[in-house]
């Protein structure tokens, strides 16, 4: 496992410290299977994007020839989003940043011809083709399905690959760290 500290520049000059942590782990180690992406269901982006359920593929067809992934997760420290006031604009600025950090080098390894996954809805384009009828996506490659679309079990993976618990938000209990968690398989 390698694990790093890097610093994310934001157009305002702010700088904020995030957590980068890498391993390489076998695909028969992924637990996957149906429920997990039915835990999408209840996300508003349920969908309406082609990356999200019911339009993702399951995970062993998009895997198909792979045997390991290289398995990145990206964790900030939530202070950094206690200022925002809604739920919504909280995710939206964590994907945002965690978007710098994750997808940016996924899209890399996508331009040389490897199969990658992310974190949560994809946002390559503004809108997506989805929301407006389209039949496919309009991007090239496509979107950047993310893990828990594909029906992988990230708090599982997390644990095996980096010996992190997610921590999950709730009314009585505020996390201390938010991440993203991507794959690059090979």
């Amino acid at each position: 496992m390698k694990k790093e500290t890097l610093e994310l520049v934001e157009e305002t000059g702010e700088h904020i410290a995030y957590e980068r942590f890498e391993s390489i782990v076998s695909l028969t180690r992924f637990e996957y299977g149906d429920r997990y992406k039915h835990l999408c269901e209840p996300c508003p982006e349920y969908g309406k994007r082609f990356s999200c359920p019911p339009h993702s593929p399951y995970f062993p067809e998009f895997v198909a020839s792979a045997r390991k992934a290289r398995v990145i997760c990206i964790r900030f420290d939530a202070r950094h989003f206690g200022h925002l006031a809604s739920d919504e604009k909280w995710l939206t600025d964590f994907f945002r940043r965690a978007g710098k950090a994750l997808v940016g080098s996924l899209l890399q390894s996508r331009k040389k011809g490897r199969v990658i996954a992310g974190s949560g809805p994809c946002l390559l384009c503004e809108k997506c083709a989805a929301e407006t009828g389209g039949t496919k996506c309009a991007r090239p490659g496509g979107p950047v399905y993310s893990l828990e679309s594909l029906g992988v079990n990230v708090a599982d993976l997390c644990r095996k690959a980096f010996g992190i618990d997610l921590e999950w938000h709730s009314e009585s209990r505020k996390e201390r760290h938010v991440c993203a968690v991507g794959a690059v398989f090979f």
